[in-house]
């Protein structure tokens, strides 16, 4: 695991980190994830047809009942619903012929069981046709944009001090080994979902939206290019550029992703060298970071790769800080390495590191070492355990990443919802990080 630490404006970071100058006192990244509360509309199968519209909802406008069907239709029954998604680039248009998400909470499901539909808008930006057989509140409907492909996802949420979300609001999404994007906060603060081919490696930004702009042209022409070496001339290219100066920190990170996802042994022992040189004051709990993060990348690749150098670099990072952090981290590596007796020794001995009250980066952290432990416990057949854990992560919810690397989405998470039912009836939910505890519903990986 990667503490969620703060960062500059060129910091790599998964949640949390500092403004720019001028709105460092106003701003702040949200951790957990909040979604706004929706104007409830009740619906009539013979009411006259409802065009929704509401600068506050997600979604650009809903149509109830469907007037005129056109195109994919899911499920049935006599109610019918059917939206105009959002943009994230312009979010008072539609996201026309683009990727989107539905989830549905609330305990609504569409017709296959699953609580989760992705699909493509047409040429008007709207979604498929949704018939139920019971009334759905439209508080029940996150309708959100989608970019990239894969099989992984991650969304954001930004706020203000005070917890309301910043609407409309520049920021800029970096994806390790990949592309850069560029879009505006949708109603309530919460950004599109990006979904990516590894399990890890998203990072937000805020900038301004013509900063943003020039960054993506002349980065995602250089990732772009067909070759390993060539997307790294180019980096290193961009590096030597003055106007980038401020994002020298992204660009390196991307670098550094692309040894780890396919670099030999001996490129990133080089890496590992070059990181430690450039910090030769550095802390041991630093250094102890360094070589954890770079761990734990290796481990989360897909398929995972070099796992015996990545225990060793553990090793070494525990050697120099025994924390919560790196616990979670070799457990997951060598859950990675199919060790599952001792990981579970790890990730037991990482949850009982936090403590009731816990720091904005614990906070975190704390469901993603759930889902690990409940991965562990899954594997060796423990599966009523992996369903608590997994349903007392899903209570600490920041984004859905926790639940990358779940087998089988689409079945497990109706379990995991009916698990987080009864432990709200049993009311015996242990105390560890209670005060940061929002529900909100986790999107997993692999839903249709």
């Amino acid at each position: 695991m990667l503490p969620n630490v703060q960062a500059g404006v060129a910091k790599e970071m998964p949640c949390l980190f500092t403004m720019p100058r001028y709105l460092k006192r106003l701003l702040r990244l949200a951790c957990p994830l909040t979604v706004p509360i929706l104007g409830m509309v009740c619906l009539r199968v013979d009411a006259r047809p409802l065009e929704h519209k509401d600068s506050s909802t997600l979604y650009l406008s809903v149509e109830s009942p469907v007037r005129s069907t056109s195109g994919n239709v899911v499920g049935d029954g006599p109610y019918s619903y059917r939206f105009i998604v959002r943009s994230p680039q312009h979010i008072d248009q539609p996201h026309r012929r683009a990727g989107y998400q539905i989830l549905l909470q609330g305990g609504s499901v569409f017709s296959d069981r699953n609580d989760v539909y992705r699909g493509t808008t047409d040429s008007q930006g709207r979604t498929a046709t949704f018939r139920t057989r019971r009334p759905v509140p439209l508080t029940n409907w996150d309708v959100r944009p989608t970019e990239g492909r894969g099989e992984f996802g991650q969304s954001f949420s930004l706020s203000s001090d005070d917890g309301a979300g910043l609407s409309e609001f520049p920021y800029m999404v970096n994806v390790a080994t990949g592309p850069i994007y560029c879009g505006y906060s949708l109603p309530g603060g919460l950004t599109a979902r990006y979904q990516t081919l590894q399990p890890s490696g998203l990072s937000l930004f805020t900038l301004s939206a013509a900063q943003c702009h020039g960054l993506q042209r002349r980065v995602n022409a250089v990732m772009q290019r067909a070759t390993r070496q060539g997307r790294i001339s180019g980096l290193q290219h961009l590096l030597a550029d003055r106007r980038f100066e401020e994002h020298h920190d992204m660009l390196r990170s991307k670098l550094k992703a692309i040894v780890l996802h396919d670099g030999s042994l001996a490129e990133v022992q080089r890496l590992r060298a070059d990181l430690l040189a450039k910090r030769p004051d550095a802390s041991p709990a630093k250094r102890a970071s360094i070589l954890n993060g770079l761990a734990y990348q290796l481990a989360s690749q897909q398929p995972p790769r070099l796992v015996d150098y990545a225990n060793e670099l553990m090793d070494e990072s525990l050697s120099l800080d025994m924390n919560l952090y790196n616990m979670d981290s070799k457990g997951w590596i060598l859950y990675r390495m199919g060790r599952y007796e001792e990981a579970l020794d790890w990730l037991n001995r990482a949850l009982a590191s936090f403590k009731t009250e816990c720091t904005k980066s614990e906070k975190a952290a704390y469901p993603e070492t759930l889902g690990h432990r409940g991965l562990v416990l899954w594997t060796l057949k423990r599966r009523s355990e992996a369903l608590v854990d997994w349903a007392r992560a899903n209570r600490f919810t920041t984004d859905g990443s926790w639940t990358n690397g779940l087998p089988h989405w689409s079945k497990i998470g109706p379990l995991i919802e009916a698990t987080g039912a009864r432990l709200d009836t049993l009311d015996n939910e242990p105390s560890t990080c209670r005060e940061s505890a929002l529900k909100t519903q986790a999107t997993g990986p692999d839903a249709p």
